[in-house]
């Protein structure tokens, strides 16, 4: 069993209807900083719960970096038009490193449909988490 290190919350908006801006390029929504104190073999958890209005055949892209690199990417194209569409992601960082500290962003970017000039807004909540433990395990006695 691991032993807990950290866990670390950004909310960028705690309301429907904030910030209410275009998603036209790629976009921090949220940012931490685990600290794991240079403990070995730390694992992380990470989730986020967004609310965006597309319009139809935009695609939403959410990247996960850890300190800049990306460690995990999820597209998600909407077939129809909607106000409001929930995206929930859980990621894991299974080879995050021994540090002081690591900082994850939450970086979102959206397109819309091949022709089409609306896309993307954001239009709140937006909520982005982690949690870093030790993942080392005991040996298995032979």
């Amino acid at each position: 069993m691991g032993k807990f290190l950290d866990l670390r919350t950004s909310q960028n908006s705690s309301a429907t209807g904030f910030p209410n801006a275009a998603l036209t390029s790629a976009t921090v929504v949220g940012e931490i900083g685990l600290q794991t104190a240079n403990v070995a073999n730390p694992i992380v958890g990470l989730n986020s719960y967004v609310v965006v209005s597309v319009a139809t055949g935009a695609t939403v892209t959410a990247n996960i970096l850890r300190n800049g690199v990306t460690i995990y990417t999820a597209v998600r194209t909407f077939p129809a038009a909607s106000a409001d569409s929930e995206i929930a992601l859980a990621a894991a960082d299974l080879a995050a490193p021994a540090a002081a500290q690591t900082v994850y962003q939450l970086v979102l970017s959206g397109t819309p449909a091949p022709g089409a000039t609306a896309g993307v807004t954001r239009v709140g909540p937006e909520s982005f988490w982690g949690i870093a433990q030790n993942g080392s395990v005991p040996a298995t006695p032979t």
